[in-house]
């Protein structure tokens, strides 16, 4: 007795022990993830092997070490070796992990990306992961050996011991993702961890000195305790509860996954994000095991509660998924609640949201588990073997669950679909195994015909169930929440996105993936987050980013872009004469139907000859490639994205310039918004700490960085002949370049000014990741202005310039510096009035005197003339609300004369004159208006209302039926057109 006496004090330290291990597990994965996806790249099937692997280790340590403890004497001794063995393996972890890198790399060049090299990928994460995910897998069932000699200890011993596990691990994911990466980065968050791994293990092989043997102390009363609580239930059905936890496995892990994928377009892909949605389901999960300890679930027999769980399960499941859609207004209500606005990190709305989502069926997985190992034991009497094979059936059937919701649900039924499909399996599986337990103990059949009239109904359910509003899903910005608000202040999110309408819609892979079209400009938008426009500004970027290394490369051959987005970038740069092969890297298959929609601006660049499109990471594929290149650019990608911060990194740069040819150029997009200035210093720091060469250029709202390990000279003669050739002048005069001077005026510094810019910021690495985790507290944020000041202020003239033959230099500089003062003037214009909503406002006195004052010092400058486009468009709407109709008339007319380029001063000017009943003149702009800006739906509707009250319905019926062509569903063309085709009936 006194042995079980000192087991009953140190119990509460074990459970304390293996509730830091959980921690400590989870931190180890999500690292282990960072370094291997690294090198295998960040591919749905290159992540799948990383899971699998971990997973299939956490399975075999479970089915092992399970059987392996029934012989032991000293299970609480075994317990501290496997976590001493854990803490080993990780501290190799690094060394092996380097050895692997290299022959990767081999290995990928020489078999390329195919069936081939998958199988590598996997042989090489199973060398990694398999050691110490096995003694991983192992501690749960040692551990209930060592604690659990009856079948009522079952009860009561197993849920605390896995409750607290899985809270251990939920902790460890706030306590890495909020505090230890961002602080001490990814190599020593793990020697923190392999310090902790280590003194659980010394402390569990302390606390088994005070023990005798377990053979000695406590096998003797075995034989007595065996009967106190058992179960006396069929032994076909409680086998069948014991394979429940196969299916509640599946359905788990895979919730988990269209879980994530849901809410990151509510709460935005931030890497806290993903913290915060993982954090909440492991609680939700440890709260539902820990709470299966209390006397009152224990009540009516087993496999009934299993059933009862299972059911509610996939009911709440079922429920939740059809509320989906509401979750981006909840979140914004409830940011607006807490934190009275939308910028920044939001911890508590990422968790809360994400925890009243899934905490109903989390916690009922976290009970489903011991009931199934329960049931287990209850067949065989050996506890620690019970809950290991648990384990491993629980274990492998998440796998198969996280597998096949991103691998086959997502791809081929959509989101709504797999979870609804998600939750019907546990209804189905918990009906056949109540009716398999009726059945045995009455004899009767009719719960078998129940049960197969139930898994009719539920088969239906994914196909019958009202479908998600794809308008919000598909519309909704998570970085710009007051884009939501009412004048009222109020939410909205129903009445804000119905001012667009979604023209491509898919669940890829890796992404949610849509194409949006208001009545003024279309938008790609990637889960939730806007990352390219047809609009003038994000063109402007866009094609910069294809067009400034080109223009500068002596003699650009052979080019790649890393991220199709809306394909304008690859657009640009395929159009040069000497292009001859074009590589773009894309990771979401889905990307290239939203990219097609826009191919009225990206030059038709997936129908090139010379373009090559892959599915691939770009990041993985400039490490394995062979291939060398003269141009390396990339589609705008955020930073604060997570994963996205690696294309921002010291070693991608490495990585990038290791493939250039002599004298090549990369390319890098630095985002001005939503980035503090100590971001921008660490980026720009680590794009110097790699290429000797570097310049800085700027656009509207952001700027780009260029580097070469050669001098990157600015030579004009052949920056012009590049520009004057035939799909290059036209694709830069769409963006108001127009000659030279327009181009070179986009020019800023070069290395020596941003080594000062940057003496002392953090050199974003693949260690600290230092943007990744900073970025997110200034999403939303108003940083626009500040930053465009910083870059403004270096402003200087290239050192490398070769002037133009035949002109003498020092005019021609003071021409350039002219043109770059200009230039300066009008981004900050731009900036100042655009940064508090996005939008063009109502200009003041200062600022029309300030844009008269650049248009009448560069008067051809076409940048100027559409800013001065623009601004008196705003003043003639100032006009119209002070009732001062012919002022604003005015203003529209020289705005239609200064700028030709743009047919909403048309539109407008079309808009007074059929109200004031001057038709001729309405057509005549409303023409004008279409032949200018052909793809706004808004001037193709207003000049069929112009043609309609001049009686031309068959021309007006056409201008309606082309609004509806560009805005597939837009709800006022089709009224016009069915109000009109009636009014043409009757003649």
């Amino acid at each position: 007795m006194a042995g079980l006496s000192r087991l009953n004090r140190i119990n509460p330290f074990i459970y304390l022990l293996f509730t830091i291990t959980g921690g400590t597990s989870l931190i180890f994965q999500v690292t282990w993830n960072r370094d291997l996806t690294l090198i295998f790249g960040g591919t749905r099937p290159a992540v799948s092997v990383i899971l699998s692997a971990f997973m299939t280790g956490l399975a075999l340590g479970a089915w092992y070490w399970g059987r392996r403890c029934e012989t032991v004497q000293r299970p609480l001794r075994l317990y501290g070796l496997l976590e001493l063995g854990v803490a080993f393996f990780a501290l190799c972890f690094p060394v092996a992990l380097r050895c692997v890198d290299g022959a990767y790399i081999n290995a990928a060049r020489a078999l390329g990306d195919g069936p081939a090299l998958q199988f590598v990928r996997i042989g090489f994460a199973f060398c990694l992961l398999l050691i110490p995910t096995t003694f991983m897998g192992g501690t749960l069932p040692v551990l209930v050996r060592h604690l659990v000699s009856a079948q009522r200890q079952m009860e009561s011993r197993l849920p605390l011991l896995y409750g607290m596990n899985t809270l251990g691990a939920a902790a460890g994911a706030m306590l890495g993702g909020f505090i230890l990466l961002p602080a001490l980065g990814v190599i020593h968050t793990q020697w923190l961890i392999i310090g902790m791994n280590a003194l659980v293990g010394c402390t569990a092989l302390w606390l088994d000195r005070a023990l005798t043997p377990r053979s000695a102390a406590i096998d003797a009363m075995v034989s007595q305790l065996h009967q106190q609580g058992a179960i006396n239930e069929d032994e076909f059905t409680l086998r069948l509860a014991f394979w429940a936890t196969a299916a509640c496995g599946f359905s788990s892990l895979a919730m988990e996954v269209l879980w994530t994928r849901a809410l990151v377009i509510a709460l935005g892909s931030t890497t806290y994000n993903f913290t915060l949605m993982l954090s909440a389901f492991l609680s939700g999960i440890a709260i539902g095991g820990l709470l299966y300890r209390l006397p009152a679930l224990h009540r009516g027999g087993l496999v009934n509660r299993l059933c009862v769980a299972m059911f509610f399960i996939g009911l709440f499941i079922i429920l939740g998924a059809q509320f989906v859609p509401s979750i981006p207004g909840a979140a914004l209500r409830f940011n607006q609640w807490v934190y009275g606005g939308f910028s920044g990190v939001r911890p508590l709305t990422g968790f809360t949201i994400s925890f009243v989502v899934m905490f109903i069926p989390a916690a009922l997985f976290g009970a489903a588990f011991p009931m199934a190992a329960e049931a287990r034991s209850a067949l065989q009497h050996r506890y620690g073997k019970s809950s290991g094979e648990s384990v491993l059936i629980n274990t492998l059937g998440a796998a198969c669950g996280a597998l096949s919701a991103g691998y086959l649900l997502i791809p081929m039924l959509g989101l709504q679909k797999s979870m609804l499909l998600a939750g019907v399996i546990p209804v189905i599986y918990a009906s056949w195994m109540y009716a398999s337990g009726e059945t045995a103990e009455t004899g009767e059949r009719r719960p078998m015909i129940y049960a197969t009239a139930l898994t009719a109904i539920m088969a239906i359910v994914p196909f019958v169930a009202p479908e998600w509003n794809r308008q919000v899903l598909g519309s909704f910005r998570n970085n710009v929440g007051h884009a939501f608000l009412t004048r009222e202040g109020e939410i909205d999110v129903e009445r804000a996105v119905s001012g667009s309408t979604v023209v491509y819609y898919r669940e890829g892979v890796e992404a949610t993936v849509s194409v949006t079209q208001s009545d003024m400009m279309r938008s790609l938008l990637i889960n939730g987050k806007t990352v390219a426009t047809d609009s003038i500004h994000g063109l402007g970027l866009q094609k910069l980013m294809g067009h400034i290394p080109c223009l500068l490369h002596p003699d650009p051959r052979k080019g790649l872009v890393i991220g199709l987005g809306a394909g304008v970038t690859s657009g640009a740069a395929a159009i040069y004469p000497t292009m001859e092969s074009l590589t773009i890297v894309e990771i979401e298959p889905a990307v290239i139907g939203g990219a097609m929609r826009f191919d009225y601006c990206n030059n038709k660049v997936l129908k090139r000859p010379n373009v090559h499109p892959l599915i691939q990471d770009g990041r993985n594929y400039l490490r394995v490639t062979n291939e060398t290149f003269d141009v390396i650019t990339a589609d705008p990608i955020h930073p604060w994205a997570a994963g996205s911060t690696y294309l921002y990194t010291r070693e991608y740069y490495q990585d990038a310039r290791a493939r250039l040819k002599p004298g090549g150029v990369m390319c890098q997009w630095l985002p001005l918004y939503e980035l503090s200035t100590e971001n921008i210093q660490s980026l720009t720091a680590a794009f110097l700490a790699v290429f000797k060469h570097v310049q800085l250029w700027r656009t509207y709202f952001d700027c780009i960085l260029v580097g070469s390990d050669s001098p990157l000279t600015v030579d004009a003669d052949s920056i012009r002949a590049k520009m004057n050739s035939g799909e290059v002048k036209d694709d830069l005069r769409s963006i108001d370049i127009g000659d030279l001077n327009a181009f070179l005026s986009l020019y800023v510094t070069d290395e020596t000014e941003l080594n000062r810019f940057c003496a002392g910021a953090t050199v974003n690495s693949d260690d600290n990741l230092h943007v990744e985790f900073t970025s997110p507290y200034t999403v939303g944020s108003n940083t626009l202005s500040q930053n465009m000041r910083a870059a403004s202020s270096m402003v200087n003239t290239p050192s490398s310039i070769v002037a133009p033959d035949g002109v003498e230099r020092d005019l021609w500089l003071d021409e350039l510096k002219a043109a770059q003062r200009v230039e300066t003037g009008l981004v900050m214009y731009k900036t100042e009035r655009t940064n508090e909503d996005g939008e063009d406002h109502e200009p003041s006195a200062a600022e029309i005197t300030e844009l008269t004052g650049l248009y009448n010092r560069a008067p051809d400058s076409l940048r100027v003339r559409r800013a001065m486009y623009d601004q008196l468009i705003n003043r003639s709407y100032a006009s119209l609300r002070l009732g001062e109709r012919e002022q604003a008339i005015s203003m529209l007319t020289k705005a239609t004369e200064l700028f030709t380029a743009d047919g909403m001063a048309n539109n407008q000017l079309a808009v007074l004159y059929a109200q004031g009943d001057r038709l001729d003149e309405a057509m005549r702009e409303a023409d004008l208006a279409v032949n200018r800006s052909p793809r706004v739906s808004a001037a193709w509707i207003n000049r069929g209302g112009v043609y309609e009250a001049a009686g031309r319905l068959d021309e007006a019926l056409d201008s309606y039926r082309q609004a509806l062509a560009l805005r597939p569903g837009y709800k006022l063309a089709m009224q016009k057109i069915i109000l009109l085709q009636r009014k043409m009936r009757l003649g």
